[in-house]
């Protein structure tokens, strides 16, 4: 688990895709007013904060607004699965038997599912990670929408931080830029627009040297809230790196957000 995963256990609140809003532990809250990111949180109301880390030790020993039980709810389910399966391809290759209704109601098709190999396993929507070869090389499975799960993104234990979820390496190999998000789901969205696209696996917190079996010009597109994430990183990659920040329509936070709603105006933007 990342450090979402643990406030999250301990203080529920509403789970976005790359924060979480919570009632803050350090005052009498009555709205979520408290923003918590992998690595940072803030509080917009007493003006609490500092790294997620210190707050994990600090409602550690706020016992009374915490949920700590291990129960199989909020275990890795890939410890599990590789019990009962031994390997990540098997995983993959069982999960792939099935097509998630949630991708479909985000405008991914059963057949662009089933031809990247994305699948369901125990209310878990399954995304393997190819190589260059087509070969499984890990994989990242998201909450389904019937999963009680409080987890929303999962990697198995020990899988390498700086792997990447490309749709199509082909794609890449052919266009002279790639799009690069910070979720899987807007990565295959680009890729059904017909754009090179890749996404990191732990959101905004990425190894630069991931990149650098990619020889071309690396766009971040950020969701909303992430943009001072995206243009950290790109400054690192040089003239290589560049950000493109999208207006996001009202009611819309990403790339999916957007297409589910005017795929022909998002196209003309992109």
């Amino acid at each position: 688990m990342n450090n979402l995963d643990l406030v999250f256990e301990r203080l529920g609140g509403k789970r976005y895709e790359r924060y979480l809003a919570v009632l803050c532990p350090f005052h009498p809250d009555t709205k979520p007013s408290c923003f918590v990111y992998l690595d940072r949180y803030f509080c917009s109301a007493c003006g609490a904060g500092g790294t997620t880390s210190n707050l994990l030790r600090k409602i550690g020993s706020l016992p009374e607004r915490a949920n700590v039980q291990s129960t199989s709810a909020t275990r890795n389910p890939f410890t599990r699965w590789l019990t009962q399966f031994r390997t990540i391809q098997r995983i993959c290759n069982t999960s792939s038997k099935r097509t998630s209704t949630y991708l479909g109601q985000r405008g991914i098709s059963e057949h662009i599912q089933r031809s990247l190999k994305l699948g369901v396993l125990e209310n878990w929507i399954v995304f393997p990670i190819l190589d260059h070869f087509g070969d499984i090389t890990g994989a990242v499975a998201r909450r389904g929408g019937e999963s009680i799960s409080r987890t929303k993104y999962v990697l198995p234990y020990g899988q390498n931080s700086g792997l990447l979820y490309v749709p199509s390496w082909q794609a890449i190999k052919e266009q002279k830029e790639v799009f690069v998000t910070f979720g899987i789901i807007d990565a295959i969205t680009l890729f059904i627009l017909g754009k090179a696209s890749c996404s990191t696996t732990t959101g905004q917190h990425i190894n630069i040297e991931a990149f650098s079996n990619i020889k071309k010009k690396i766009i971040f597109i950020p969701d909303e809230l992430e943009e001072k994430s995206a243009y950290q990183i790109s400054t690192k990659l040089g003239l290589r790196g560049s950000v493109k920040v999208l207006p996001y329509p009202y009611g819309t936070k990403d790339v999916s957000d957007w297409f589910m709603q005017d795929r022909k105006s998002l196209e003309a933007i992109l």
